[in-house]
């Protein structure tokens, strides 16, 4: 009897892992960004002067499931100052939703709507915003050929969007997957 229990027990512990083997394959524009890239951020000064600030940035992709970015920015904010940045992005394409988790030490989450999902050829293009907050405002990623942009825009009332920030980023050289592998 005993050895039937053990052998029971060791054969569900050994099994554990099969599971993981059944994971849904990953979506195709989402595995395309995994890597490293490299290029600024632009952004319109906060203090309120109107001015356009830019920082070296470097931005590491990885999926964390078939439909969920993990993003790891790193700005160069001057000299001797790095500044850090941790999100999650899961998207439901058949519902057409985004669920943004921003911060590590302070997380904050926010529901968003994909109101665009367009591929152009070799490039892949999706857009998704909030217009149910104070302050709405949309954002655009925009995928090609070893470059990725992503734009942040505030929507007001009656008035043109305004431009709050802008990434122009590159494939960096390390070997990562070639963003040409956008569906």
């Amino acid at each position: 009897m005993f050895q039937r229990i053990a052998v029971l027990i060791m054969m569900s512990l050994l099994s554990g892992g099969a599971f993981a083997l059944y994971d849904s394959k990953p979506v195709a524009d989402l595995a395309a960004l995994q890597g490293e890239w490299t290029g600024e951020l632009n952004y319109l000064d906060y203090g309120g002067s109107g001015k356009r600030v830019s920082l070296p940035t470097t931005l590491f992709v990885a999926l964390a499931a078939p439909s969920q970015l993990v993003l790891h920015f790193v700005f160069d904010d001057g000299p001797g100052k790095t500044v850090y940045s941790y999100e999650q992005m899961s998207f439901d394409f058949g519902r057409k939703t985004l669920l943004w988790k921003t911060g590590a030490a302070e997380r904050t989450a926010e529901q968003l709507v994909i109101v665009a999902n367009v591929h152009d050829g070799n490039r892949w293009r999706v857009v998704f915003e909030n217009t149910s907050k104070q302050e709405p405002h949309r954002f655009t990623l925009e995928v090609g050929p070893g470059e990725l942009s992503f734009r942040k825009e505030e929507l007001a009332d009656g008035r043109p969007a305004t431009l709050r920030n802008t990434y122009t980023l590159h494939r960096a050289a390390s070997g990562s997957p070639a963003s040409s592998d956008i569906q």
